[in-house]
C-alpha cells in the first residue's frame, strides 16, 4: 500500500503522524513517486479538509457531539477539549479615529514599499531617514485546477 493511499484508514495518533509524515517525504526523496503528483495531491486533500471543516453545519455536528462527552476527554489517543475564542470586529464600533489609523498605515506601507534604498526620503513629522522595508521572497507553486 502507497503511503499516501494510508489516509484512508485513519491517522489517529500524534505518533501515526509523525511516522506517514516521515514515509511520505522518503517516497519523494527517493523518487518512489512523482513529487508533482504528490503537490497537486495534497493540495487537493488540503482543500477538501478546509471545505469540510469550515462548513458550519459540520462544525456545529462535530461540537455538539464532542459536547455529549463532556468539556475535555480522551478520543482515540487525543485530549479533545471544547473550547471558546472570541474574535473581535473592530469596524463595527464607529471609533473614526481607529478607522482613519487603520487606513493611514495601509497607505503609509503603501509608501515605503515603493521606496528604494538608494533614495534619500525623510519623515516631514520628525526629520528620521526613512527606509526601504525588508523583505523574503520565496518561490511556490500556484495550481489551479482546470
Amino acid at each position: 500500500m502507497n503511503e499516501l493511499e494510508k489516509l484512508s484508514t485513519g491517522l489517529m495518533t500524534k505518533a501515526d503522524k509523525v511516522k506517514f509524515i516521515d514515509s511520505v517525504k522518503e517516497e519523494i526523496l527517493s523518487g518512489n513517486v512523482n513529487p508533482l503528483q504528490v503537490e497537486i495531491y495534497l493540495k487537493n486533500l488540503s482543500d477538501i479538509i478546509d471545505k469540510i471543516r469550515k462548513d458550519d453545519q459540520v462544525k456545529e455536528y462535530v461540537l455538539s457531539e464532542a459536547e455529549k462527552n463532556g468539556k475535555t476527554f480522551d478520543f482515540m489517543g487525543n485530549k479533545i477539549e471544547v473550547s471558546q475564542k472570541r474574535t473581535f470586529d473592530f469596524s463595527t464600533c464607529g471609533h473614526t479615529k481607529y478607522n482613519r489609523n487603520k487606513a493611514e498605515l495601509k497607505e503609509i506601507e503603501t509608501f515605503l514599499k515603493a521606496l528604494k534604498p538608494e533614495m534619500q526620503v525623510f519623515d516631514e513629522e520628525t526629520g528620521e531617514r526613512l527606509n526601504p522595508p525588508t523583505f523574503t521572497t520565496s518561490q511556490f507553486l500556484k495550481i489551479t485546477q482546470k
